[in-house]
């Protein structure tokens, strides 16, 4: 996915500046904290039906839990907007003395330098996104003996069993991680494997 990276840098400083704009240009700062916070929001809600959605309907649990990348972006687009808004109003005014001039354009670099480390590539945000989904998914789906009790909010999958596998295996299927790509498969393999075999669901 690292072909994705520019143009999600892209995007994403774009966003940024956007938001900067509106807080500096126009004043409406009101705006672009609304647009932030209607964005977190929307990522919670989706994360939230997607996790009570996950033992039922595990598909839709999986592009609802999707939506954690738009909260990351959105708070990453707020880094950098925050970036931009430091070393606007840092900025040395005319007739300054070379000393407070010195010392504002190093607290500038060192703020904006701070923010940028806050900054995501699309190959990590995939691998955070990937990390989040798989705990949810691995927590859930658990690979049990035929004799094992019964365990509330959880399914029990045949320990072994090609469902089980898929979810809980770092090798079988060449699924190495919870890529977006791999993470599809694995949940399409997680279905397929209980459809086929009901009897890999215990409980």
């Amino acid at each position: 996915m690292s072909y994705m990276t520019p143009i999600y840098a892209f995007f994403l400083t774009c966003a940024g500046a956007g938001l900067a704009a509106l807080w500096l240009v126009t004043d409406r700062w009101i705006i672009a904290l609304s647009v932030v916070l209607a964005l977190a929001l929307i990522s919670l809600t989706a994360q939230s039906v997607g996790s009570r959605q996950v033992k039922s309907r595990p598909r839709l649990a999986l592009y609802l839990l999707e939506a954690r990348a738009i909260l990351v972006g959105t708070f990453t687009t707020l880094a950098g907007a925050a970036a931009i808004i430091l070393v606007v109003k840092l900025a040395v005014p005319d007739g300054a003395s070379e000393e407070t001039a010195s010392i504002l354009g190093t607290l500038s670099a060192g703020l904006a330098g701070f923010l940028s480390t806050l900054l995501i590539t699309a190959d990590s945000m995939d691998r955070h996104v990937g990390d989040f989904i798989r705990q949810k998914f691995q927590t859930t789906y658990l690979g049990v003996p035929p004799e094992a009790p019964q365990e509330n909010g959880k399914v029990g999958l045949l320990r072994g069993g090609s469902a089980h596998r898929a979810i809980q295996s770092s090798v079988d299927f060449g699924f190495s991680d919870w890529s977006r790509s791999f993470r599809h498969k694995r949940i399409d393999k997680l279905v397929e494997g209980i459809n086929d075999t009901p009897s890999q669901k215990l409980w």
